[in-house]
């Protein structure tokens, strides 16, 4: 007769093989929600980012006109935000403006304006209205 009261080799290592799997399927789990969270987090700033923006040009602080103005993280101080150090992640800032046409008339010292934020390969774009300052420089 067989003495049934303890585990086989066998029986440890297929027990072992099993509970590695599902560790393995919560840590890839874990990770992609990690990264889905980073990202998630990264596009909140950014938006943050677009509104600053928008808050300086509209208390008058950032003059803007028709054109491309690119910005990269060290560069944003420029642009008389609070906090820039926040902003570290972002590769560039692009602040693209056209004057506003409606019905072919032109409306002075109002643009369209688009503001792209760039990072590692991902982009965020907030498009607005907003009031300029300064001459149309065509």
């Amino acid at each position: 007769m067989q003495n049934n009261k303890g585990f086989t080799l066998v029986e440890t290592v297929v027990s072992l093989v099993l509970l590695s799997i599902i560790v393995l399927a919560f840590f890839n789990t874990y990770f992609s929600v990690k990264k889905y969270n980073n990202l998630s987090e990264k596009r909140r700033l950014s938006y943050q980012l677009c509104q600053d923006v928008l808050s300086q040009i509209d208390q008058n602080k950032v003059e803007i006109n028709k054109g491309k103005f690119k910005y990269s993280s060290n560069e944003l101080v420029k642009l008389m935000i609070n906090k820039p150090e926040i902003y570290n992640f972002v590769d560039k800032l692009l602040i693209k403006t056209d004057p506003l046409y409606i019905q072919g008339k032109l409306i002075k010292n109002l643009f369209k304006i688009k503001l792209t934020v760039s990072w590692s390969g991902h982009t965020f774009s907030v498009n607005t209205i907003a009031r300029g300052g300064g001459r149309d420089k065509e």
